[in-house]
C-alpha cells in the first residue's frame, strides 16, 4: 500500500466514496434479512461484522488505510440503519 493520502485528499476520497459505501451498506442488510429474518439486532462493528464490512469496501481503496477503515465503519453503519429501517416495516 502507498503512502497515505493528505488530510485533504482523505476528506476528498471520503466525500466522493460514501455514497457507494452507504448503498453497499444498504445492500448488505436486505441481503442479510432476505436470508436470516430480522429476529436479531445488527451485530456491533468489531470481529466478524466488521471483517465483513472491509470485505465490501476494500476495492474502493487500495492507497490508505484509514480510508478503507472509514468507508467500512460507514459501510456497517449505513447497514445498521437500513436494519432498523427494515424493522419498522415488519
Amino acid at each position: 500500500m502507498q503512502p497515505p493520502r493528505c488530510d485533504a485528499c482523505f476528506e476528498n476520497a471520503l466525500f466522493q466514496l460514501r455514497p457507494m459505501t452507504r448503498a453497499r451498506g444498504e445492500d448488505w442488510a436486505r441481503a442479510v434479512a432476505a436470508k436470516h429474518g430480522l429476529g436479531r439486532p445488527w451485530p456491533r462493528y468489531e470481529g466478524d461484522a466488521a471483517a465483513a464490512a472491509r470485505k465490501r469496501v476494500v476495492d474502493l481503496e487500495r492507497r490508505d488505510e484509514r480510508i478503507v477503515d472509514a468507508l467500512a465503519r460507514d459501510c456497517h453503519a449505513w447497514a445498521a440503519h437500513q436494519w432498523a429501517l427494515l424493522g419498522k416495516g415488519r
